[in-house]
């Protein structure tokens, strides 16, 4: 390339938010560079003259992964508008559940009644569109939710 190496350009990339498999192709495999470009998220990193089917098989590898991502990412921004569905007390005994604490426990910490707290757990499932707690602490971690801020709307 003209002007600029494979690594500027992954970096390059890299900079401008580009996020895209990549499968380097080298000549010259030096391990300072082979180490470089995999910290920077290559897939891998074939040498020249490489095999067709390898490199076919690369690629196939990257667009299944990138699939993948993309949908995971789609998966993440739908919780995460699930969650902000939830109103402030709602998020403040979504935090109670994750934390372990039965309702009884829930409802005198938070000063309110065992019906108020039931009700809310009842809201936040169905926003949530978790089945189970287990599943509920699941979607959360996924998402990348963080519950520890109190007043945030993330």
């Amino acid at each position: 390339m003209p002007n600029m190496s494979g690594l500027e350009l992954q970096q390059e990339l890299i900079r401008r938010g580009v996020q895209m498999p990549v499968i380097a192709l080298t000549a010259y495999a030096e391990t300072p560079v082979t180490v470089k470009v995999m910290q920077q998220g290559a897939l891998t990193l074939l040498d020249k003259p490489y095999n067709d089917n390898d490199l076919w098989d690369a690629i196939f590898d990257a667009l299944q992964r990138d699939a993948k991502e993309h949908s995971e990412q789609s998966q993440r921004k739908e919780i995460r508008a699930r969650y902000q569905t939830l109103t402030d007390k709602e998020r403040d005994v979504l935090r109670a559940i994750i934390s372990g604490k039965a309702n009884k426990q829930i409802a005198k910490q938070l000063d309110v009644s065992l019906r108020t707290v039931e009700s809310r757990r009842h809201e936040i499932f169905n926003k949530m569109r978790a089945g189970s707690v287990a599943e509920l602490v699941r979607i959360v971690i996924e998402a990348g939710i963080d519950l520890k801020a109190k007043s945030d709307r993330d």
